[in-house]
């Protein structure tokens, strides 16, 4: 049984209230909404077309890196992390600047930059999946406050991946610097 699958597709036209959404205007007012953003709303990316920046991993030279499998919109598995990058991080890459700023950090190039852990787990837990796979973030475009952190704590991220009837659930310590939660 050879099924032809379709090709891989990118990212759709993204809708206003998601391109249009602002953390800030959360009806609680709570601290981490009112310190967030919206990647949309940053200086250089009011035109990025990519609704997670998961979808992608490039070189310093804009170049995908093929063994980074995740973004394909006609996927059998999606998964959705609960992450979410810091503004600052972001328009470092902006302002460097980065051939896609918020492409996925490529720990192959970056081992120690911000999300290059998260990406080598993932990467290492998936990669021998044979689905079709889209990799995301559960909290869309919101970008976390800026992070200057005070200290540094140890926190269990449970990363699950979710295919068809099966269930892949890996418990990984990560260090991550929290900013005061």
């Amino acid at each position: 049984m050879n099924e032809k699958r379709p090709r891989m597709r990118r990212t759709p036209r993204l809708p206003k209230c998601i391109r249009g959404f602002k953390p800030s205007s959360c009806p609680y007012k709570h601290k981490w909404c009112l310190q967030s953003k919206n990647i949309y709303e940053l200086p250089g990316l009011e035109n990025e077309r990519k609704l997670f920046g998961t979808e992608r991993m490039v070189d310093c030279d804009g170049n995908e890196v093929k063994e980074w499998r995740f973004g394909d919109w006609n996927c059998d598995l999606l998964l959705l992390m609960q992450d979410a990058a810091p503004v600052d991080d972001i328009l470092a890459r902006v302002q460097a600047p980065h051939p896609d700023p918020i492409s996925a950090r490529n720990f192959w190039e970056e081992p120690n930059g911000g999300g290059a852990r998260t990406n080598r787990n993932l990467h290492s837990l998936a990669r021998g999946i044979e689905y079709r796979k889209l990799v995301g973030s559960a909290l869309i475009g919101i970008l976390k406050p800026s992070t200057k952190p005070k200290t540094s704590k140890r926190r269990r991220v449970r990363i699950t991946l979710t295919a068809s009837k099966s269930v892949l659930t890996s418990g990984l310590i990560v260090r991550r610097r929290l900013s005061g939660s």
